[in-house]
């Protein structure tokens, strides 16, 4: 098990180069229904509401005059290893931060922020005993960012016991906006429920009368799309004529897309992640004669790139800034990433693309935003700043069209998305349209 403990070089910190928060309208997602909770009490107590319930409350353990103290699991190792990449780009702004000496919070101090972490194999049961320790051993302030939507299930009782933030999580599970769990938070993902909504609407705008083919995950992702997406169409004449699922061990897919196949839709909606979204685009392309429009969730260009000859040529997906490619080098905040984020890699010896880690930057991000604008350094007030949230725009790297909000009746940061088309040729993805549901996705329990 990897365990480390990071901190970084100092340098003034120029408040207004303040760096990349997002760069996607995937990016940055929060939750949690439901009312605020309760900030501390004038003498320092815990106040009423979601702290009633904790065994204990500790409300500024993993704070001391100068540091803040935070955890993060995740995948450094193994076959998801890329996912854990979330680790370098929190550290980098948290680098960037401390170099400017801290974060200055609401008594008026600055503190650095301290980060420590453990590699979990992209393992349930492993991510929840490692937030125990941390939690346990370590006495962190808050977890940030854990990866993937079993990990964050495992680790929930565990944050609701010890009333322990766990802030922007790295799933897209429309779950973490339950608000019978208020210790939780989504981020860097939108909602997955927000993401097959949003295909219903451009599916049913841009192919009346049309069929639709969906192939997608055996587990909670894809689930949830695949139920967001069936809700959205209803009442469209945009129909879906069959759907097939896969396990994510699966070798082979080849049979379910013979199955879609049969049905000559018009559009095939792939719920599928990375390689297997990969092998499947493939599999259209080489062994059928079908030529549906395929419409898949997030690819970045580098993936893309890696499709065999011919195949998903106009396909599309989500649209986001590739901060890699050179065109967009003089976005605000894309030089400060690049460079902080370069020096995080090379000083852990991480062998990534640089775009592999601005989701962990966008966290980072948003903990200083969160940080700032809590009116104390306190657990539960953090909480409530980021269940009324509007973080700073102006130093936001997105796309445009997106409206960044949470509030008492609206449990998710961002729920809107760009479509983009994949154009093979020039090698880009060009935006073709943005479609922003702010407000109008709700917690819904999957079925």
């Amino acid at each position: 098990m990897t365990v480390g403990h990071l901190s970084g070089d100092r340098r003034p910190f120029d408040r207004g180069r303040r760096a990349l928060a997002a760069v996607s309208v995937v990016a940055l997602t929060a939750s949690c229904a439901g009312g605020a909770v309760s900030a501390p009490d004038d003498d320092g107590g815990s106040g009423s509401g979601i702290t009633d319930r904790c065994a204990s409350y500790d409300g500024t353990e993993g704070i001391t005059d100068t540091s803040i103290t935070v955890g993060f699991s995740g995948a450094l190792s193994g076959p998801f290893a890329a996912t854990g990449a979330h680790l370098w780009g929190m550290q980098a702004y948290f680098d960037m931060v401390n170099a400017a000496g801290g974060v200055e919070t609401a008594d008026g101090r600055k503190r650095t922020i301290e980060l420590i972490y453990k590699d979990d194999h992209y393992v349930a049961s492993t991510a929840k005993a490692n937030v125990q320790e941390m939690i346990d051993d370590k006495g962190v302030f808050a977890m940030l960012s854990v990866i993937g939507t079993s990990a964050n299930m495992a680790i929930r009782p565990v944050l609701d016991r010890a009333c322990v933030p766990g802030l922007f999580a790295g799933t897209g599970s429309p779950e973490l906006g339950n608000p019978d769990f208020p210790w939780q938070i989504n981020g860097a993902l939108a909602p997955y429920s927000a993401e097959g909504l949003i295909y219903a609407d451009y599916l049913s705008s841009n192919f009346p009368g049309g069929t639709i083919a969906v192939i997608s995950q055996n587990d909670d992702y894809g689930r949830a799309k695949f139920q967001s997406l069936e809700t959205g169409l209803e009442g469209s004449d945009t129909t879906i004529v069959e759907h097939v699922t896969f396990e994510v061990t699966d070798p082979d897919l080849s049979g379910q897309i013979t199955t879609l196949a049969a049905t000559d839709a018009d559009v095939l909606v792939i719920f599928a992640l990375g390689a297997q979204a990969l092998q499947l685009i493939n599999t259209v392309s080489t062994r059928t004669d079908w030529n549906p429009q395929l419409l898949t969730s997030l690819l970045s260009v580098g993936q893309l790139e890696s499709l065999d000859p011919g195949a998903g040529d106009g396909l599309l997906t989500t649209g986001s800034i590739d901060v890699d490619d050179p065109a967009n080098a003089d976005l605000p905040g894309v030089a400060d990433y690049l460079e902080w984020g370069a020096k995080a890699m090379a000083r852990n010896k991480v062998e990534l693309p640089l775009s592999a880690s601005t989701g962990g930057w966008v966290v980072g991000d948003l903990f200083v935003q969160a940080l700032e604008q809590a009116e104390s350094l306190e657990r539960a007030s953090v909480m409530e700043a980021v269940r009324d949230f509007r973080p700073d725009t102006g130093s936001l790297i997105m796309v445009p069209g997106i409206v960044l909000e949470t509030g008492p009746d609206d449990p998710y940061l961002v729920e809107g998305m760009a479509i983009a088309r994949w154009n093979a040729d020039a090698g880009t993805l060009d935006t073709v349209e943005t479609i922003d549901l702010n407000g109008q996705v709700p917690y819904t329990p999957l079925t």
